[in-house]
């Protein structure tokens, strides 16, 4: 199935019914497993989702190489998203995040960081952004 996101099999386990991923046991349909290559650890595995999640977006979202970007939110999606906006030419990075734990890491990815609770984010943005406007 190669567009399983398009069938009305569509589901999340744990939301769609089929007990919960924390579960010690659990029963997936064949569609929902995807297998592992050998050589991919089970942390790399962990975050093959996320990775993903943010590649789609980045691609979506129509970047062009030499562009600015906004991230809204840097937990671990969102940081993802900054690795492939580098990954994808991003000239410049901004982030917004109100947890400091999550400001730090994005800005250790190399994202200028901006904190909503104490900052106007779109004017701090517009202002740091090359021409200001």
């Amino acid at each position: 199935m190669d567009q399983y996101n398009l069938t009305p099999l569509l589901g999340f386990h744990g939301l769609s019914g089929g007990g919960g991923g924390f579960s010690e046991y659990t029963v997936l349909g064949e569609h929902m497993v995807h297998p592992m290559p050998e050589d991919l650890s089970f942390e790399q595995g962990a975050l093959v989702e996320l990775a993903a999640v943010a590649l789609h977006a980045v691609r979506q979202c129509g970047l062009q190489a030499g562009d600015t970007a906004v991230v809204f939110g840097a937990g671990p999606i969102g940081l993802m998203v900054i690795e492939a906006l580098k990954a994808a030419g991003a000239a410049a990075i901004y982030a917004a995040e109100i947890s400091p734990a999550r400001r730090e890491k994005a800005q250790e990815l190399g994202a200028v960081v901006f904190d909503p609770e104490s900052e106007d984010v779109v004017a701090s943005v517009t202002a740091a952004s090359v021409g200001g406007d």
